[in-house]
This record gives C-alpha cells, sequence and structure tokens, in this order.
C-alpha cells in the first residue's frame, strides 16, 4: 500500500483546483486581507514549518473539539487563515461558526504540534455556505 504524502496530496490539490504554485504564492504574499487575529487566541503562533516555509503552532495543548483559531471573516484572513498548511491527515478541521471561518481540533493538539487542514475541506466548507471559489 502507498502511503500518501502531505507533499503529494498537496500537489494533487492543485491539480484538482487548476491552480499552479506560483498562484498559491502570490495569494499567500498579498497581505492586503489580513485582519487581526482576535483575542483569546494569542497561543497561535507563526513559526517554520517542514511542510512548507511558514505554519502555525499553539504554544499550549488544544483539546478536541475546541476552536483552534478563527481563519476568516468573509475575505479577510487571519494568521490561521494565511499560515495553515495542508495535510492528508489534518489535526483540525474547517468549520463556520457565527458567520466566522474557524478550525476546530479533531484530535488533542500537542504544544508545539504543527496545525494543519484539509485544503480540501475548507473549500468545501466554503462552498457550502454560498461562496464563489
Amino acid at each position: 500500500m502507498q502511503q500518501i504524502t502531505d507533499q503529494d496530496s498537496y500537489t494533487k490539490f492543485l491539480d484538482h483546483m487548476q491552480v499552479t504554485e506560483k498562484e498559491i504564492q502570490e495569494i499567500m504574499h498579498s497581505f492586503n486581507d489580513d485582519i487581526h487575529t482576535p483575542d483569546g487566541f494569542d497561543h497561535i503562533t507563526v513559526r517554520g514549518s517542514e511542510l512548507a516555509g511558514k505554519g502555525i503552532f499553539s504554544d499550549r495543548d488544544i483539546n478536541t473539539g475546541e476552536i483552534v483559531c478563527p481563519m476568516r471573516t468573509g475575505t479577510d484572513r487571519t494568521i490561521a487563515g494565511r499560515f495553515t498548511n495542508h495535510a492528508e491527515d489534518p489535526n483540525s478541521f474547517p468549520e463556520f461558526l457565527g458567520g466566522v471561518l474557524s478550525l476546530i481540533a479533531n484530535s488533542k493538539i500537542l504544544k508545539d504540534t504543527e496545525i494543519t487542514v484539509s485544503y480540501y475541506d475548507v473549500i468545501n466548507c466554503r462552498k457550502e455556505q454560498g461562496e464563489n471559489i
């Protein structure tokens, strides 16, 4: 049985969405849609990632089912919306809570572990809310 790596899964995601890595990098390096991460989520930090460039990490343990961090409000992104990396087997999932797209821990996330999400789940969640992706 062949194991799919996070990088393989990310490459398949790019193909599925019909975008290039260059287009993704242009979106990531555009900061005109950044918003401040809401109070209460100061345990989320951006650090160097083994998966890709930068990622988000927590300075404390996060329990299963706990809100990790809001990702976006409308078209504006927090650091979680900008720097959460894709994984084949992510430790969080997206969910709209009161109109805010947030990350929820799907398992206990230990302090200093990179927080990941499936980009497929993010796209599907946003489409379910009627966003034109």
